[in-house]
């Protein structure tokens, strides 16, 4: 569940993309119309609750659901909306947010969001920016998770480039470093990354271990040309 992006770097597209490069059949509800490319972003068209809602209900019943992957979302009041009627149709559903608070261009679409109300989600995937809107930060995650949270280094310092941190509620700390740093950044990479983590837990294998395939497949990803909009490939 994600906004649409007419260039296919970001969005729905680039989630399906990368499930099917994992072998998983991807089923899709657009949150919003976006007019946009790789580096410039334009304007936002929402999709209504109703119409959103509508979507999630038609696929859960046709369909056995196990892991859903949420995107940018017009607000907080349409994020709890879509969790409990994912949790209602299937209370075992693996739920991956990635808080799209910023475009990579420079759009900013939400200003905060409080993570307490939405502790039934299984994983959020934060840059350091989108932290600071979620009222969190490393120091605070070492103390107190309340739900797994995936930290993306992306925009850290020098030393830190490229290095994601998974903080879970037992209290654990797991580094997740690159193997190769990237000269150029991608449009979209904080989609592919999340949807490659949704499509391994969809493929039963453990959060820390999916998070670790997702290392290597955004590697990859961000390896695989030199423009802004990059290929997929396993």
């Amino acid at each position: 569940m994600a906004g649409f992006d007419p260039c296919g770097g970001a969005g729905v597209l680039a989630d399906i993309k990368t499930f099917e490069e994992h072998k998983v059949y991807g089923l899709s509800v657009i949150t919003s119309n976006t007019i946009q490319v790789d580096s410039e972003f334009y304007e936002v068209f929402w999709v209504d609750d109703q119409t959103i809602l509508k979507s999630i209900a038609a696929l859960f019943d046709s369909y056995d659901i196990n892991v859903v992957k949420i995107g940018l979302v017009r607000n907080e009041q349409s994020l709890k909306s879509i969790v409990d009627l994912i949790l209602a149709k299937n209370d075992m559903c693996k739920i991956i947010w990635d808080p799209v608070i910023k475009a990579s261009s420079g759009f900013e679409f939400h200003k905060v969001f409080d993570l307490k109300k939405h502790k039934q989600i299984f994983l959020i995937t934060p840059n350091l920016e989108e932290l600071d809107a979620l009222d969190l930060n490393k120091e605070v995650l070492a103390k107190e998770v309340l739900t797994n949270t995936l930290v993306k280094g992306g925009h850290a310092s020098a030393e830190e480039l490229g290095q994601d941190l998974l903080y879970t509620p037992d209290g654990r700390t797991r580094t997740f470093k690159a193997t190769q740093i990237a000269n150029q950044s991608k449009h979209g990479t904080g989609c592919v990354l999340s949807s490659a983590i949704a499509a391994n837990l969809a493929l039963g294998i453990s959060l820390e271990r999916s998070c670790l395939r997702a290392k290597t497949y955004i590697n990859k990803f961000l390896h695989s040309n030199y423009e802004n909009l990059g290929y997929h490939k396993r």
